[in-house]
Order: C-alpha cells, then sequence, then structure tokens
C-alpha cells in the first residue's frame, strides 16, 4: 500500500535520471516483491520496503544502492553454520505397526462338516480343573457370535465369545467350578444353501465345590458355510426345568 503522504508515483512528475518507462522496472519490481513476501526472513520492514520502491525510478547509483541493501539483508538472514533446510527423513523413528490378531488355528476336520462342529462344540466347552479349550473353541465361532441362555422367567443372558470364556474361567480360579462335562444326546437339523439350523439337546455333568449335578436341556444353533467352512454364528440354550420337562421330540428314541 502507498503512504498518502508521498501521493501516486504514477501521477508525480519524474526526477532527472528517473526511469520513465515502467516496463523498464518490471524485472527489478518482480524481484522486489518476492524479496517483500519473505521480509520477515530477510531483516526488511515495510519503511525500508517503500524506501526501496522509490529508489528503484531514480538514478544509476540508486539501483545500484538498493541492490547493494538487499544484498545485505538476504547475507544476514543466512546462517551459514547451519543449513535451513527441513529434512525429508524423520527426526524420530516411525512407530512401530500395530501387531496382526493372532490367527486362529482351525481344525478342518474340526469345520468340514455341521456334525463335525457340532461335536467339536460339545469337546471344547467340556473340561475338568483348568477351563474350556478356549484356542479351540475361538476357531469355531464367528466373529461376531452370541451366545445367549434362557433362563427362569424367560429372561435372557447375552454375551458374547469373550465374556463366556472369562466368566467360566473366573469360577474355576475361584475354585468354584471344578469340571463341566457335556455330550450330546439328541439332533434335529434343517439345511437351505449354506445356512443351518440345529437343534441339539444336551446333557451336562457340573462338578462345583457344592457337590455335582446333572442337567438336560436344547442349545439352539444356527450356522452358515461360507464356501469353505462352517461357522458358528449364535448358540441360545436353555436348561429343563421342574414342572416343563424336554418334549419327546427332542429325546433319543429307545
Amino acid at each position: 500500500m502507498w503512504d498518502t503522504d508521498h501521493g501516486d508515483p504514477q501521477h508525480r512528475a519524474p526526477r532527472s535520471g528517473q526511469v520513465r518507462d515502467p516496463r523498464a522496472l518490471e524485472p527489478v519490481v518482480n524481484v522486489a516483491c518476492a524479496l517483500a513476501a519473505q521480509s520477515s526472513a530477510l531483516g526488511f520492514n515495510r519503511a525500508q520496503l517503500y524506501w526501496a520502491w522509490c529508489e528503484l525510478g531514480r538514478s544509476r547509483r540508486g539501483r545500484a544502492r538498493v541492490r547493494a541493501i538487499f544484498a545485505k539483508g538476504l547475507l544476514a538472514s543466512l546462517d551459514l553454520s547451519e543449513p535451513r533446510y527441513t529434512s525429508a527423513v524423520p527426526t524420530e523413528p516411525p512407530s512401530p505397526e500395530p501387531e496382526p490378531p493372532p490367527t486362529l488355528s482351525e481344525r478342518l476336520e474340526d469345520v468340514c462338516s455341521i456334525d463335525a462342529i457340532i461335536n467339536a462344540v460339545y469337546e471344547s466347552v467340556s473340561f475338568t480343573g483348568e477351563g474350556p479349550d478356549a484356542a479351540r473353541l475361538r476357531s469355531l465361532v464367528a466373529a461376531e457370535v452370541r451366545l445367549q441362555k434362557v433362563v427362569e422367567g424367560g429372561n435372557t443372558l447375552v454375551g458374547d465369545i469373550d465374556s463366556y470364556l472369562a466368566g467360566v474361567q473366573k469360577q474355576v480360579e475361584d475354585g468354584v467350578l471344578l469340571g463341566f462335562q457335556e455330550r450330546e444326546l439328541f439332533r434335529r437339523t434343517e439345511v437351505y444353501g449354506g445356512i443351518a439350523q440345529v437343534f441339539t439337546t444336551y446333557e451336562a455333568s457340573v462338578s462345583t465345590i457344592n457337590g455335582d449335578r446333572t442337567v438336560r436341556g436344547i442349545n439352539s444353533v444356527q450356522l452358515r458355510n461360507d464356501g469353505r467352512r462352517w461357522w458358528v454364528l449364535s448358540i441360545l440354550w436353555t436348561d429343563e426345568e421342574e414342572g416343563e420337562p424336554l418334549p419327546a421330540a427332542y429325546l433319543p428314541r429307545c
């Protein structure tokens, strides 16, 4: 911006030795504009830049003074002891890549058929002492699996594979649950395409600090086949209750 005290240079009378054709100053003006954009780095203030602009139109001696001033300011802005540049190489080592989740070691013989995966579920939840076979059970179920138990009164306890295993393991570590053996009594399977619904009747022997007991019930298992193997999507189960025995249709025939 031009200061109003100095008037408009385009309408002032040219002095002796002043360049009359503005086009002759264009290369120098361009350099001055580029330097003005970096005035803070070169150590110039607005007053010095304005004075330099006025001197550009004067004699050859005046233009030489302007060049000398710009050169002085440029040298003052340079730190010759340390180059001013930003290295493309990061100063700190990059953060390590997060480790991929562990790959579940599936057993192909466990997931190649509906019969195989149902049997594997029963075997992996059964244990004596140390708890269920968590790795094997995880390899049978989908990541989004839902495990739900219908309890007395029709309420439902909903969980996933993590909450199920954590709950059982806590009872084992607390010394409350000593063992759990579950076996299949009967099965009814419906299949269409790559989906399956299995009603499987169970009998479980539960060993606790308070003694042993036997319970029966029904697991309702939903599965899908991805073209390579079967996956358990959900298990909904309920224990047989007093006064509401299991239907004969879901018990083995003598």
